[in-house]
């Protein structure tokens, strides 16, 4: 089943009404809605150990950290997008909902094709576009895979993780992060390893 999308254009505003009533996490491009449902167990523990780690090393060097329930604006594009975690440097408030200035996106897949092929093709090339964004995560949940795309001087450089001793160096904040942490509480089915 692919990702239910609302077939009328909407204004901004009218989305957030929408988003805000609505059982379903909905996201905003140009108009369009894109709703999803909410995700597993996995997907949970990950972005929970991933949003944990973050907070215990960045937040005394004055970061901000969110996960789920926060948007992040698509700049050069009229969009909004609920990645599983954000971490930004930019003054916010108690009842901010936006955050337009990420140092570090990361999206833990989602197991239906059509949304994790969004987070890897359509999200990608719209965060990578922000001039304020250091560093893109995508983490599979359904196997140890996590993608780091990190900016470099010229354009971005993508490292690839695969098994659970590698490290995460995110230098640009001085912080790493051990792939053990992040999948140390992933439920495995029994034909993985």
């Amino acid at each position: 089943m692919g990702e239910p999308q609302l077939t009328q254009k909407y204004t901004f505003e009218e989305y957030l009404e929408i988003d805000e009533k609505s059982e379903l996490r909905c996201e905003y491009r140009n108009g369009d809605i894109f709703c999803t449902r909410g995700n597993n167990a996995n997907h949970n523990t990950i972005t929970m150990d991933l949003t944990m780690e973050l907070c215990k090393k960045l937040r005394k060097k004055g970061y901000s950290v969110f996960s789920i329930s926060i948007l992040v604006e698509i700049l050069f594009q009229k969009g909004y997008y609920y990645p599983s975690v954000i971490v930004t440097n930019e003054k916010t408030t108690p009842n901010q909902k936006i955050i337009r200035f990420p140092i570090l996106i990361a999206e833990v897949l989602s197991l239906n094709p059509i949304i994790a092929l969004r987070a890897t093709s359509e999200k990608l090339v719209h965060y990578l576009e922000n001039p304020h964004l250091h560093y893109y995560l995508i983490i599979a949940q359904n196997e140890v895979s996590v993608s780091l795309y990190e900016r470099a001087e010229i354009g971005w450089v993508v490292k690839f993780f695969s098994e659970m001793s590698d490290v995460i160096s995110l230098d640009k904040m001085d912080i790493s992060i051990s792939i053990k942490d992040l999948y140390q509480e992933v439920y495995w089915e029994e034909n993985q390893s």
